[in-house]
């Protein structure tokens, strides 16, 4: 079985301030975008853009898997 880094145990939770859309973006997103798993939020929030309106206000943080998966139930 394969070690996890620290990063890639955790997600970055996503929500947009102008329309509440949430989204989850994991290592396999991440490295998709060619950006790596530890990527800082400061650098991330620069690309953002909500996928449902098009704004830039965004909120982000770093969280546990699991919390992310909650995050977008709630």
């Amino acid at each position: 079985m394969e070690l996890q880094t620290r990063a890639e145990r955790f997600a970055i939770c996503v929500e947009c301030l102008r329309c509440r859309h949430r989204g989850v973006l994991d290592a396999t997103v991440l490295q998709h975008h060619g950006l790596a798993a530890d990527v800082s939020i400061a650098e991330l929030s620069r690309r953002l853009v909500c996928e449902a309106c098009g704004s830039k206000a965004l909120k982000a943080f770093r969280a546990p898997l699991n919390d992310a998966k909650l995050f977008l139930l709630t």
